[in-house]
Order: C-alpha cells, then structure tokens, then sequence
C-alpha cells in the first residue's frame, strides 16, 4: 500500500515539527482513500496538550472534534495523525504504539531529516506495517 503526500502538506508538517522543536508536534492527515492506498492532501497542525510534549504528544481534543465536524459536512476525510519526534529516527515509540485508537489510521512520524508513515497492523511484531510514502507528484491513486 501506498501513501501520496502533496506538498503543502509535507510542507506544514515539516514547519509545525521544526516550529515546535524541542517539542512534539501534532496535527491530523485529511484526504482521500483508495484501492491502491491514501491520498494526503492537506496536514493540519493542532495544538500538543500532553504533561510533557517534549516527550510524547496528545492531539488537542478540540482540533480533533472540529476536522470530524468538517468531515460530516462534506470536507476532506480524516485519515490519520501525523507527529513529531524532535530527535532520533521515524520509527513509532511504545507510547505511540499505546496511543492508537482507530486501527485504520495511517501514522506519520517526522524528524528533523526524515519521514515514514505506517498503518495498525497487529500481525507485526511492532503492531504496525510500514507504508510507501510518495510525493504527490509520483503517480496517483
């Protein structure tokens, strides 16, 4: 399975995470889904409210209720989360794995040099599968 990241939205993830630094940064995935996997078209940034953003991150209740609104309304579908790790790989933490609370979200972890997305999977080891993150302008859905 493929995930097709537009630029804006690669865009805002990487400002929110660089803004954010040496915090955790958060925000939602919205797009459109497929046979042949998920089209990101646009990245909201939304406010971390965990104790210790430094370390982990909680996406802002609020931000979150607003896009499920937006979506019932006719906006774009919310496809997953994306964060933050402000130091080390783009791999998912315990407390990610932890976090979790809609099995078909995709997962997108950004560092300072790079970034992966990933989908709940409890037949890996890890209880995720990593996916194929294209630039949109690699092919389409």
């Amino acid at each position: 399975m493929r995930v097709w990241l537009a630029r804006g939205a690669r865009l805002a993830i990487t400002r929110a995470a660089a803004l954010a630094h040496p915090h955790e940064a958060c925000g939602l995935l919205l797009g459109d889904r497929a046979a042949e996997g998920w089209r990101v078209r646009w990245a909201s940034v939304g406010a971390n409210v965990a104790a210790e953003p430094h370390r982990r991150f909680e996406l802002d209740p609020g931000h979150l209720f607003a896009a499920w609104r937006a979506a019932r309304a006719g906006g774009p579908a919310i496809l997953g989360v994306w964060h933050s790790h402000p130091s080390g790989a783009p791999t998912l933490s315990e407390a990610d794995r932890a976090g979790v609370t809609d099995p078909g979200w995709l997962w997108l972890v950004v560092t300072p040099e790079d970034m992966a997305v990933f989908l709940p999977d409890p037949e890996q080891a890890s209880g995720f599968r990593p996916l194929l993150l294209l630039p949109e302008d690699a092919g389409s859905v």
